[in-house]
């Protein structure tokens, strides 16, 4: 069984879990807001000292998100793959974010200026399907591109046209579950590799 360290602060609502396979065996949800990531490190030391366990390999949330909060995320794991020799597995920033209710869901983040970041998924039971590719949507179309979504998720929803939308952490059992797949299918990068994910500017995509 795979030991994973997870870590997201792509968003408002950053988290830190440890997982063994697909169960997690630990999770801390960092505070509220933008600059939740500036406290990661600390956390990354409590969550050491508490689980001194060995790991094989480290997953990370790559986009789309908070500029900042991306590079914060992915410049701690990688010192931490390079540190300890480990692959690293990018997430979806926005596959963490899952419905609670049954049928086809939305999962939204605020792109500031340049609209809403979408992925449309679907939940049937316990399992989640990805229904397409995550995409930048101006926010004049929002409303039209959500329509056929019974439910929208999302950190954040206060300067988006989301009426009715839930405001949730990202789901660090959902995010296990799918570093675990990926880690099986040597879909990873090797140690202290990776590639972010920027939509709204193609310019900053980069690897390294």
């Amino acid at each position: 069984m795979t030991n994973t360290l997870i870590l997201d602060t792509s968003t408002e609502r950053g988290v830190v879990a440890l997982a063994a396979g697909s169960k997690l065996l630990l999770l801390k949800e960092l505070p509220m807001g933008l600059k939740s990531s500036h406290s990661l490190m600390t956390i990354l030391q409590e969550v050491f000292q508490k689980y001194p366990m060995d790991l094989q390999a480290i997953a990370v949330t790559v986009g789309p998100g908070s500029f900042t909060g991306i590079r914060v995320a992915a410049a701690a794991a990688k010192g931490l793959a390079l540190a300890r020799s480990l692959p690293l597995v990018a997430l979806s920033s926005l596959a963490g974010f899952i419905s609670p209710h049954e049928g086809k869901f939305a999962s939204v983040i605020d792109a500031r200026v340049g609209g809403a970041y979408v992925l449309i998924q679907e939940r049937v039971g316990d399992e989640i399907r990805e229904l397409g590719l995550p995409e930048l949507c101006p926010k004049e179309a929002l409303p039209e591109k959500l329509r056929e979504c019974l439910s929208v998720v999302g950190p954040s929803f206060q300067k988006l046209p989301t009426e009715g939308a839930i405001e949730i952490y990202p789901d660090a059992a959902h995010l296990a579950k799918i570093a675990a797949r990926r880690y099986v299918n040597g879909d990873f990068f090797p140690e202290g590799k990776l590639e972010l994910t920027y939509l709204n500017n193609p310019a900053f995509r980069v690897a390294g």
